[in-house]
C-alpha cells in the first residue's frame, strides 16, 4: 500500500484533504490510511476529504468492517464530508459501500463514488 496525502485551501471553496492510494488495503491498511489523514488534518477545523481508492484493491469483509468501525469510534470525521472513490469493480464498490453504510450509522458523512467528478460535486455541496 502506498499513500500520498495533500492539503489544499481553495479560497472560495474551503479546505480539502486529498488522499491517493495504491496497492492492497486490508483492515490494517485502512487504519493506517485514516491515521495518516487524521495526522495531516490536525491544523484544519473544517475540511472535505477525498480518498481516491481507484488504484487500490480493498480487502474488507463484514467482520473486518465492524472491527475498523469500532477502532474509529472516537475518530475525527465529525462534521466533515468524506468521499471515497471506488475502483470500477463491482465487488470493490460493494465493499466500500458496506464501509460507507457502517460509517454513516455512526453519524459520519461518507459517500462512495466511481467517478471523481461526482465525488467532487458531492463534497462541494453545502
Amino acid at each position: 500500500m502506498d499513500f500520498q496525502i495533500k492539503l489544499l485551501h481553495l479560497q472560495d471553496r474551503g479546505n480539502y484533504l486529498i488522499a491517493l492510494t495504491r496497492g492492497s488495503l486490508d483492515v490494517e491498511g485502512f487504519e493506517e490510511l485514516f491515521r495518516q489523514i487524521k495526522d495531516a488534518a490536525t491544523t484544519l477545523l473544517h475540511y472535505k476529504i477525498l480518498v481516491d481508492l481507484a488504484d487500490a484493491a480493498c480487502h474488507l469483509d463484514s467482520m473486518e468492517i465492524d472491527r475498523l468501525i469500532n477502532e474509529l469510534s472516537d475518530f475525527w470525521f465529525g462534521e466533515n464530508r468524506v468521499a471515497l472513490i471506488s475502483p470500477s469493480d463491482v465487488g470493490q464498490y460493494n465493499r466500500l459501500s458496506s464501509l460507507r453504510a457502517s460509517l454513516a450509522n455512526r453519524g459520519f458523512k461518507v459517500g462512495v463514488f466511481v467517478e471523481t467528478k461526482a465525488a467532487a460535486d458531492w463534497l462541494a455541496e453545502r
